[in-house]
């Protein structure tokens, strides 16, 4: 199905699916082919934004497991209204934090903390600031 009918919402999300066991099982590599597959089939205005988004975040966040770092940013970066997404913001101060660039995550947690609240989750909010008060 995934390779017959790709473009319909039934074979991604076995292309999902298939991408998150590739993962748990260790195959990092064939995992991220396949979220990049699913990235690049969810594209565009006529794709599906929150697949998009699902396979942008994994696909960030084997990079940083990879250590590719600059890479995982970009991927960030490049999603629709990033910069006004907390959970992107949060883990992009995951990334300069890994990277050694306290101020860098200090900025993007400071701003994944003022979305949180702003959203009214006061969860993610308190997470954040645990983050940063753990900062050096």
């Amino acid at each position: 199905m995934i390779n017959n009918y790709p473009n319909t919402g039934y074979a991604q999300l076995a292309l999902l699916k298939d991408s998150v066991q590739e993962y748990n099982s260790g195959n990092t590599e064939i995992s991220l082919d396949q979220f990049t597959r699913l990235k690049n089939l969810t594209n565009g205005s006529s794709g599906n934004k929150l697949l998009n988004k699902i396979a942008s975040i994994n696909i960030a966040r084997i990079n940083i497991d990879l250590l590719n770092f600059d890479e995982a940013i970009k991927v960030l970066t490049f999603l629709p209204n990033a910069s006004q997404d907390a959970y992107v913001n949060e883990l992009i101060g995951d990334i300069y934090l890994k990277q050694g660039n306290t101020s860098q995550s200090r900025a993007q947690y400071l701003s994944a903390a003022s979305m949180y609240a702003d959203e009214g989750n006061d969860v993610g909010q308190r997470l954040v600031n645990m983050k940063i008060s753990n900062l050096k």
